[in-house]
């Protein structure tokens, strides 16, 4: 399978060749045609050397569950996942990256045909909104790949500073996907700042930057694996979701598929947006420390700024009252109203994820290391454990 070739944009083709046909203020038709083969041969980017494409379709799970690109996983957590780059970050949370310039690069849905409408037919679709951003920012990606490796190669990206808790952050684990069964490996993809995942980046980027468009788990097994051709819209192969987002669940997995990507990277660690430092040790960095934070006994104080009572984050047995389920974006599952945004900052609903979470919850929030469903675990709603307020949420 050959990837497909991603054009320059029409404004580079346009200037190409209007400097070509008036070289000495004459036309030059055969400089034209060099200039516009060069430029389309151009797609190789010579900086950043030969383009392994087995490699570049090399496939990880991220914190949604979606089988995804180590490449695309590599960008979409360490440049866009809730500040900079990313789409929904706005003010001083792009920290100076001008509008506009997202590389958000999460894999769109199935949602039902008619939803823009209001009436659902039934029949699933790619959810177009969604498909739109990624292939706005994948082009945007494709367009700057010689500087976005630049920047990379030589430890600009992410930034010192809140760049720091980024360079920490682990993409996922490898996986390999036969029809709609996921394999997990047990290799974990090292973060940005590794040499081996700014190969992973450098091969990917010289391949055009590809992306998996869509990762569900409604996805037609009949496309799996195949690039949907002269298919408006598209912009990369199609992947099952690679967990089962109802099924009982330990903290364990828990932890390391929704809460290390989705929470930790760039915020609830050390140096992060929502640094330990900042709000009161809430600290979700490892996972015994992580469900500590989630669990314990503490005060429940009202949020001041929201002038709304606190709620504790994790009810054992009750995820309409745990309020990390609002957070989330749990919806009727949580009946809790929420102070700020939903998390991650920035960034979709993680769909799956969050009914992960409500499945850990109702089996009683095991501890770390308990089986799926074990339960027992944590605080209950008397204990208050964490508030709202305290955990900064």
């Amino acid at each position: 399978m050959q990837f497909r070739t991603v054009l320059p944009s029409a404004t580079s083709v346009n200037l190409a060749l209007n400097l070509a046909l008036n070289i000495g203020g004459r036309a030059r038709p055969a400089a034209a045609f060099l200039a516009l083969a060069t430029l389309l041969g151009a797609t190789g980017c010579d900086d950043l050397g030969k383009c392994d494409e087995t490699q570049a379709r090399k496939l990880v799970i991220n914190g949604g569950g979606q089988a995804i690109y180590a490449g695309q996983s590599v960008i979409n957590l360490s440049c866009a996942a809730g500040q900079c780059h990313a789409a929904g970050a706005s003010g001083s949370a792009r920290q100076g990256v001008p509008e506009g310039l997202d590389f958000d690069l999460q894999p769109a849905t199935l949602v039902p045909g008619g939803q823009e409408g209001g009436v659902a037919s039934g029949k699933l679709q790619v959810d177009a909104k969604a498909l739109s951003r990624l292939r706005s920012n994948q082009r945007l990606v494709f367009d700057r790949r010689a500087e976005i490796w630049d920047q990379i190669k030589d430890g600009l990206m992410p930034p010192d500073g809140v760049g720091a808790a980024y360079r920490k952050a682990e993409p996922g684990a490898d996986v390999t996907v036969q029809g709609t069964t996921c394999k997990r490996g047990t290799e974990e993809v090292a973060p940005i700042s590794a040499q081996a995942t700014k190969t992973i980046v450098r091969n990917w980027l010289a391949c055009g930057a590809p992306v998996v468009e869509v990762s569900d788990v409604a996805v037609d097994v009949s496309v799996l694996m195949q690039e949907p051709a002269g298919e408006p819209g598209t912009v990369g192969q199609q992947m099952p979701l690679c967990v089962d987002c109802d099924a009982p669940i330990s903290f364990d997995d828990l932890y390391a598929n929704v809460l290390k990507q989705s929470c930790v990277a760039g915020c609830h660690t050390a140096g992060g947006l929502a640094s330990p430092e900042n709000y009161d040790g809430f600290d979700l960095t490892d996972l015994d420390t992580a469900y500590a934070s989630l669990t314990k006994a503490g005060a429940t104080g009202g949020s001041e700024d929201c002038n709304m009572p606190g709620a504790p984050l994790v009810v054992p047995g009750d995820p309409a009252a745990s309020y990390l389920v609002a957070k989330m974006g749990g919806g009727a599952a949580s009946p809790l109203a929420v102070c700020g945004a939903t998390m991650p900052l920035a960034q979709p609903v993680l769909e799956c994820g969050v009914r992960q979470l409500i499945k850990w919850i109702s089996d009683g929030a095991s501890k770390p290391g308990e089986p799926a469903g074990a339960g027992g675990g944590g605080g209950d709603a008397s204990d208050g454990g964490m508030s709202a307020s305290d955990a900064g949420m």
